[in-house]
């Protein structure tokens, strides 16, 4: 487990993000990341010397072993409104059915009560779907993606939410979305930022596999 508050912010603004793998670099074009939005902060997993480092191609990547590998962040306000992206790459090291249940790749939730935060990346109860939840004017409402969840592949996600629809891509293309609009739920004192598990009481729902790349933006 790694508590830090060290985070990375830029006003550089991207119309494409490039994604890396193994093998190959491919350009993906995510058209609600308009000219407007900004990069809030990217989270460089090299500074967290508790956590296991190795090589993911050109590019370095996260393992996390389940209990009690997680990164807590603690309460940070990132002072969201009407609009959210959140992007990263990852792998699951077990089978995802042998995890726990709704394991968490990244997430703010409260301390002391379940599923009340502002948006929740993890997964379905058994880990088969990757599943972004957000909350947008104290309604919490989650999509799934269509791809399910495999032992040794690695995949990307992005989950935006614009003020009028709520998406979540796999690997460049749309699998899922939900009309709504309204503002992200205000930040509480309570609301704790965490990769690999989730904050409520204590913290549980960790996640076995690797994490690269995670980042914010709004």
């Amino acid at each position: 487990m790694c508590n830090t508050s060290q985070l990375f912010a830029t006003a550089f603004v991207p119309m494409y993000i490039y994604i890396q793998t193994s093998k190959h670099t491919k350009m993906k074009k995510f058209t609600n990341l308009k000219k407007s939005k900004k990069i809030l902060v990217i989270f460089t997993l090299g500074i967290l010397s508790t956590i296991n480092l190795f090589s993911q191609g050109a590019e370095n990547a996260y393992s996390f072993s389940g209990n009690p590998d997680a990164v807590e962040f603690g309460n940070v306000n990132f002072g969201f409104t009407n609009q959210l992206t959140i992007m990263g790459w990852i792998k699951w090291t077990i089978d995802p059915e042998t995890g726990d249940n709704w394991a968490n790749i990244v997430t703010i939730n409260d301390e002391n009560r379940s599923d009340y935060g502002q948006f929740w990346i993890q997964h379905d109860r058994k880990n088969e779907k990757l599943e972004f939840a957000l909350d947008v004017d104290g309604k919490r409402q989650f999509i799934w993606s269509n791809t399910k969840m495999e032992k040794g592949k690695w995949l990307h996600f992005a989950a935006t939410y614009d003020g009028n629809v709520q998406k979540l891509y796999i690997n460049g293309i749309e699998e899922a979305h939900k009309n709504r609009n309204g503002d992200i739920r205000s930040y509480e004192t309570d609301f704790a930022f965490t990769i690999g598990k989730w904050a409520a009481y204590g913290g549980d729902r960790y996640f076995n596999g690797e994490l690269d790349e995670i980042s914010i933006w709004k």
